[in-house]
């Protein structure tokens, strides 16, 4: 990525005492990144004979071969050469698995203050600035040519990076099938937990696009005001209301339609468009991605249930008139988690039917997850199909970061005796 960076051939002029009068100089010859000075001579490292670099580099620069920068000037060239050397051998050896390349910082300021000087009336700081994580999966992904689409959950901020990110290890298989430790970050990831706090996520990977080069911010806030205005749209008498699932299956249609208009890439073509802006304008509307965006009816199976891929728990949230801010915050998150991870009710949906088997099947069917003995008695489960932590309700759940009223890998932390089901273990509720 350094090698086409003008912001980073400029600082390493700058870094290496180069006056601005001959820095003008390499703008006239063309040299304006990296790999362009690489190829300004035949001359290769290493050669005994220099002369096609003097005659090539030295003079037109300097005026002089014996310049006191001469020096300076052949260690550049020859960071230059070894760029263009180690970038092409990554660009060969390089695998879906590997991390995405981290762009410079010279280059990265560069771009975040160009779309911070054009984005006039928009503070790009707090929760309208992208991570460095997110704006390096885009530029990855220019760098590729090959649009892929972005989880919301990635769309993060700077802030949650600056406030530290665990490393992880672990052992995965490399090119050649040789098993080796690889360290990678556990990045962050977004908070989704409102309708706000999406659509700020969503402004960020628009952001980061613009960043990456593959798409205008403006372009990108049509298929954010499109996903939004729908969620809000008041449904027809009998309809449920759009559920983030269907904004989320939206959303990746969407991707997978631009994917099919650009094959030939998404990169800016020689008279400076961009392929992803006519692709989204074109399939933005189309009838295929209109069907996602339908309102369910109000008695459908799919509408009505809470189990499903998402809309249940954010739809009961908002129709009940007593639920609290707080707790529709948590049900939200919670539907665009099971959206995104496509999880499965705990519980047998053969025995919930009342479907019957035949010999040892039938007798071993049932609803719910077997009781600790401690437990007997009381409910697996709320009213509304979410499963509860045992270990809450018991001696204590070992899940750590996880507060009553949320939920962990083994259910809810709210009380398990029937009818209760509120934010308190089994031992402190009043209801005894």
């Amino acid at each position: 990525m350094a090698l086409d960076s003008a912001a980073v051939f400029s600082a390493r002029l700058e870094a290496i005492g180069i006056e601005q009068e001959h820095r003008v100089k390499f703008a006239e010859k063309g040299w304006n990144t990296m790999g362009d000075f690489a190829f300004s001579s035949s001359y290769t490292p290493g050669q005994a004979d220099d002369t096609a670099f003097i005659t090539k580099v030295i003079t037109p620069i300097f005026g002089v071969a014996d310049h006191p920068k001469t020096a300076a000037l052949r260690r550049l060239f020859y960071d230059a050469f070894t760029c263009v050397a180690a970038g092409m051998k990554s660009k060969l050896e390089r695998t879906d698995d590997d991390a995405p390349k981290r762009l410079p910082l010279e280059e990265r300021t560069a771009r975040y203050e160009k779309l911070k000087s054009r984005l006039i009336g928009m503070n790009l700081v707090g929760q309208l600035e992208c991570s460095h994580a997110l704006v390096d999966k885009c530029v990855q992904m220019a760098e590729d040519n090959i649009l892929r689409h972005v989880p919301w959950e990635d769309c993060t901020m700077r802030q949650q990076e600056l406030e530290g990110v665990k490393k992880v290890k672990e052992w995965r298989p490399d090119a050649l099938g040789h098993m080796k430790e690889k360290v990678h970050p556990d990045n962050p990831k977004a908070d989704l937990g409102s309708d706000l706090l999406l659509k700020y996520a969503l402004q960020r990977r628009g952001m980061a696009f613009e960043q990456a080069l593959i798409m205008k911010f403006e372009v990108h806030e049509l298929l954010v005001d499109r996903l939004l205005c729908e969620y809000l749209r008041t449904p027809p008498a009998g309809y449920r209301v759009i559920s983030l699932d269907q904004l989320l299956r939206t959303d990746k249609e969407i991707f997978r339609r631009m994917a099919e208009e650009t094959r030939g890439g998404i990169v800016a073509d020689a008279m400076g468009s961009l392929p992803l802006e006519a692709a989204l304008k074109k399939v933005l509307y189309e009838p295929g991605v209109q069907m996602f965006l339908l309102p369910m009816p109000a008695t459908s199976p799919s509408a009505a249930s809470s189990s499903g891929v998402g809309g249940g728990a954010a739809q009961q949230a908002a129709q009940a008139p007593a639920a609290s801010r707080k707790a529709a915050k948590r049900a939200r998150a919670e539907a665009l988690r099971l959206a995104s991870e496509k999880a499965e009710a705990p519980y047998d949906q053969a025995a919930k039917r009342g479907d019957k088997g035949k010999g040892r099947g039938a007798a071993a069917a049932r609803v719910g997850p077997r009781m600790p003995q401690a437990l007997i008695g009381m409910a697996a489960m709320t009213d509304d199909n979410r499963p509860l932590c045992f270990n809450f309700n018991l001696a204590g759940c070992p899940s750590t970061g996880v507060v009553v009223g949320q939920r962990c890998d083994r259910g809810w932390h709210l009380c398990c005796r029937p009818g209760c089901f509120q934010e308190h273990s089994l031992a402190q509720c009043p209801k005894k």
